[in-house]
């Protein structure tokens, strides 16, 4: 590394690796590209395959390059605190990967990101122990089934602000199928007393995960972002939202089917708790909104900039409301909508400063209740002259019309 024209080495604070793995693994490079590449200074990252290619002869032909033993000597061969990493199946992935990170200087990684599916597990989630006192942003996405259970092993890790967990196939409960490490999880993240940004995708057991964490006085999330539950099940974790004020953004989407009155009504109170949200996102929880729904968010939430919801049978009665947030910038309506155009227009009118750019988003409109392509046109000349902002549309289809009804054979 000291061999540049400038002294890059002595800068890198993150290394990505994805662009190297492809070039590695052309066929191409095989031949006296990777000859002119491994030589001098970088002869010692030529790892090769312990068997060598068989020929058609019969005979012994060369060694094929190790691909991840190469880019782990690399690795190896730098000070870094950002990893971003596509990682290979295979049986010896996790052992090869804990030993490169055990191979880092201590406490010297502060950010690694895995993005790819992979066979870590175990042994890597405990060499990241290594780096317990730097590490501050852990982001494992793609999480096989048979790593859930060490999620545990990552308990060391407690300096982290930002955690992100990805389950690949979404069918893991902890809590029901593996108890221990489910409590053994939350023990770990409520020793996590810097997190301001947790993300669980596909992760059944995540409302009960944060649960604790969200009524830990110590915590202070500005962040939240959940996928992949059960809301009917979830009143709990939907009540203990009120008690982290300090979060700015909310991202949720789950199972919006089975739910009763008081299970939105639950989470449209905790919701509007939260005074300093800038950026609110509801998927599928959200489909039996009815407009007061959206109106109490709107009266109680007066810093948000981006909402985006689903709904059901909303109308004109939310434009008030909605054009008192001041500092709106997107406001997306995954809805079923009925809205008229002088509603849409008396909206735009109050629209001020702050909006400008506002991007509006009708995406499911009642085809009974349907804007002509006239209205439409007008809502967006009138739109972008107010704020220079851009109006966009789309009536829902009915499921039981064809999208071929109407042409000609």
């Amino acid at each position: 590394m000291d061999m540049t024209l400038y002294p890059y080495c002595r800068y890198i604070r993150a290394l990505n690796l994805r662009d190297l793995k492809e070039l590695l693994e052309d066929s191409k490079f095989r031949t006296a590209v990777s000859k002119s590449f491994f030589k001098g200074a970088l002869a010692q990252f030529n790892v090769e395959m312990d068997t060598p290619i068989k020929t058609s002869s019969k005979t012994n032909g060369p060694r094929r390059l190790n691909v991840v033993a190469a880019l782990n000597a690399i690795g190896e061969g730098t000070f870094m605190d950002h990893i971003e990493v596509l990682i290979r199946s295979g049986s010896d992935a996790d052992h090869q990967f804990a030993t490169f990170l055990n191979d880092l200087r201590p406490h010297s990684l502060e950010t690694f990101e895995v993005i790819s599916y992979s066979d870590i597990g175990a042994e890597t989630f405990l060499a990241l122990n290594c780096h317990r006192e730097s590490l501050t942003e852990l982001k494992l996405n793609n999480i096989k089934v048979e790593a859930m259970s060490a999620l545990s092993m990552l308990k060391g890790c407690t300096s982290l602000t930002t955690l992100v967990l990805t389950e690949a196939t979404g069918t893991t409960d902890l809590e029901k199928t593996q108890n221990d490490v489910f409590l053994e999880v939350i023990a770990w993240l409520r020793e996590c007393k810097g997190l301001e940004s947790v993300t669980f995708g596909k992760f059944p057991s995540a409302p009960a995960i944060m649960m604790p964490l969200l009524l830990e006085n110590g915590i202070h999330l500005t962040k939240l972002e959940v996928e992949g539950y059960s809301m009917k099940d979830s009143r709990n974790f939907h009540q203990a939202l009120a008690h982290q004020e300090s979060l700015e953004r909310v991202w949720l989407k789950g199972d919006g089917e089975e739910v009763v009155r008081d299970d939105l009504d639950v989470l449209v109170e905790a919701l509007s708790k939260l005074r300093h949200l800038k950026d609110l996102r509801l998927r599928d929880v959200s489909d039996y909104f009815r407009d007061e729904h959206i109106c109490q968010l709107a009266r109680s939430l007066p810093e948000l900039e981006e909402f985006f919801t689903s709904g059901y049978g909303i109308t004109d009665a939310i434009w008030n409301d909605m054009a008192s947030l001041k500092f709106l910038r997107k406001l997306d309506l995954n809805a079923m909508t009925s809205f008229t155009l002088d509603g849409i227009l008396e909206f735009i009118s109050k629209l001020g400063p702050g909006n400008k750019g506002l991007l509006l988003a009708v995406m499911m409109a009642d085809a009974d209740s349907n804007l002509t392509d006239e209205e439409q046109t007008l809502i967006k000349k009138t739109l972008a002259a107010k704020v220079e902002g851009r109006f966009e549309f789309t009536p829902m289809r009915d499921p039981e019309t064809s999208e071929f009804e109407g042409e000609s054979d």
